[in-house]
């Protein structure tokens, strides 16, 4: 019987070892630079981002750079919000946004869509919609690599 136990002890000792664990699951992730415990720093959060894109995001005008995000008045005194690639070509219809809050899409977009080493100009990066747009990216390339990084242990001989 008690052959049988150390027999049993000896097998969930083995197979435990083949186990996908969160702690493995983890540890694979923040050597990606995408650990779970980093989504509570905002900081942490954009620097991994802009590092994965390999972009940066700056608060000084420059011609060339991959896009821009800033606030215009209209002529009666209203406040318009504007997302371009292109800032000497508007479009009203696309680029022009009422509320700020509508910009956080806008900055997922550029930034996934951005070239490497590029820069996107933000007026102000203590807009909200920057940060909501940093989580959100965040988000999608932390579950992107997790994927990945559980293929890649798959591979190596893990299981689920």
């Amino acid at each position: 019987m008690e052959i049988h136990k150390a027999i049993d002890r000896q097998i969930r000792k083995i197979m435990s070892k083949n186990k996908i664990t969160p702690e493995l699951l983890e540890n694979r992730m923040k050597a990606k630079g995408f650990g779970e415990e980093m989504q509570n720093s905002e900081s942490e959060v954009m620097k991994a981002v802009l590092k994965h894109y390999d972009i940066e995001l700056t608060e000084t005008w420059e011609d060339g750079l991959e896009s821009y995000f800033y606030e215009e008045s209209t002529n009666d005194g209203y406040s318009v919000f504007i997302a371009t690639n292109n800032p000497n070509k508007i479009s009203i219809n696309d680029d022009v946004h009422y509320y700020d809050g509508d910009l956080s899409d806008a900055l997922c977009e550029a930034i996934r869509y951005a070239n490497s080493f590029g820069s996107i100009y933000i007026d102000d990066l203590e807009h909200n919609y920057v940060m909501e747009a940093m989580q959100t990216t965040y988000e999608v390339v932390y579950d992107q690599i997790e994927t990945e990084v559980i293929n890649e242990l798959i591979n190596e001989g893990y299981d689920e």
